[in-house]
């Protein structure tokens, strides 16, 4: 069965119900003995609290975790919830890392691929075991009745699992300061939420060729057009074809400049012709190509020249986003509404946050709070729609604010996307009072 179509529920109960060899191996070679496999939480936070595991002959006592992926641990974002630095063993159907993952202290934890110590396979496993006790949660809309008399019990949590969320995109860029300067890490934000899902490898790519040093005198130097040719040489869309002239059209600039400009940048700052970046075009909307999208970040900075990126965002008012989008929108190309407020939500407001706690700035850690509280927000993803469908069905349910979408990205990505019922905040609030409802 493939891993992707294995819930981590059944991972789980595997571990409970230990069917499994008596002795285990770590992903680098030490031996393995579980003592004791500790508590099944079916909660917020590690699977298992109080396991006892022996680790090549050293006793450990602390919790486990259980994941399909050992990458899972990170999409998670276990390494940055301080609930994880309890976590001693890392068990895994796949580990689909280079190396172990790290709690949020830094420290290694030992990994075990379970798949080679099963008594069986999965299928032999799930077609002896009793569902778990979920009822009909996840095969129908979970709160289809309280969105309907008691909305305000809906948005509860999904603020609440909006902090969560907008918490945890804090703590990366905090992290990433560490290793870079504030305004080399808001840069490659902006280039990575520009990326959408499918192309962040390829900005990523665009960013270290392209450092903001270098990019901010090229913005000095020759402007837009400068801007432009970098970006678009880099990624390797020039000479610009057609199609590509097409996407870009709405710049001001020739693009017969901004082809003779890049070979002036190749001859001055070295950028190279070759190894482009590898960029994942399937499906992918005009609006949303890289090409343009790197055209529209060389605007961005383009108007951001005179202060540079960084000082540029912090002089900017505070006035709940808005000054961020009329910046975003003088992009040309221009950049949509919906993604203009998804960069605010998941880039600016988590960078500025970031950035005043590094800086130590109280005041505006407090401003922030409110900027995130009062930002508006719309159900205008996939995941967004997939998830509010799942919560409330056919209901009329108003989102009214980004905080309430960054929540159902949270619920959707951590539980939903995983069938974790056992532990989403909605699954409980329905065990709570949609089954009452339903059986009374």
């Amino acid at each position: 069965m493939p891993t992707d179509r294995i819930p981590e529920a059944v991972l789980s109960r595997i571990w409970n119900e230990g069917w499994h060899s008596r002795e285990l191996r770590t992903t680098d070679g030490r031996r393995v003995a579980v003592v004791y496999r500790g508590v099944w939480t079916h909660s917020n936070g590690p699977d298992f609290r109080d396991a006892m595991i022996e680790i090549d002959g050293r006793l450990a006592q602390g919790a486990v975790e259980l994941h399909v992926r050992e990458s899972d641990w990170v999409s998670h974002g276990h390494q940055f919830d301080t609930a994880y630095d309890a976590v001693i063993l890392h068990v895994v159907l796949e580990n689909d890392l280079l190396h172990p993952s790290s709690g949020p202290a830094g420290a290694a934890i030992p990994t075990v691929k379970i798949a080679p110590f099963l008594h069986g396979s999965i299928e032999q496993f799930m077609s002896t075991i009793v569902p778990l006790d979920l009822g009909n949660l996840g095969q129908r809309a979970c709160l289809p009745t309280l969105a309907g008399e008691r909305p305000e019990e809906i948005r509860s949590v999904l603020r609440r699992e909006g902090w969560r969320r907008l918490v945890q995109k804090q703590l990366r860029f905090q992290q990433e300061m560490m290793a870079r300067s504030a305004g080399e890490t808001l840069y490659r934000g902006m280039l990575d939420s520009l990326g959408l899902s499918g192309n962040r490898s390829g900005m990523e790519a665009v960013a270290d060729r392209l450092p903001l040093i270098m990019i901010e005198r090229i913005a000095v130097e020759l402007g837009v057009k400068g801007l432009s040719a970098a970006f678009l040489g880099t990624g390797g869309f020039l000479p610009l074809s057609p199609g590509h002239q097409a996407l870009v059209s709405e710049q001001t600039v020739d693009t017969s400049q901004i082809e003779s400009c890049w070979q002036a940048l190749v001859q001055e700052y070295g950028l190279s012709l070759t190894s482009a970046p590898v960029w994942n075009l399937n499906r992918v909307r005009p609006l949303n190509h890289p090409a343009r999208r790197l055209a529209s970040m060389a605007g961005l900075l383009n108007v951001a020249a005179a202060d540079g990126l960084l000082a540029y965002l912090m002089r900017l008012p505070l006035d709940d986003g808005a000054s961020w989008d009329r910046w975003l929108a003088s992009a040309q190309p221009a950049i949509g509404e919906s993604r203009r407020r998804q960069i605010v939500v998941n880039t600016l407001a988590p960078f500025v946050a970031a950035y005043a706690d590094a800086t130590g700035d109280q005041s505006l850690m407090e401003q922030i709070g409110v900027v995130w509280e009062q930002l508006p927000g719309g159900v205008d993803d996939d995941v967004a729609r997939k998830t509010i469908k799942q919560i409330v069905g056919e209901r009329r349910f108003q989102v009214r604010s980004a905080l309430e979408v960054q929540g159902l990205h949270q619920i959707g990505r951590q539980g939903c996307a995983h069938l974790r019922c056992f532990e989403c905040p909605i699954a409980a609030l329905a065990v709570q009072f949609e089954e009452q409802r339903f059986s009374g």
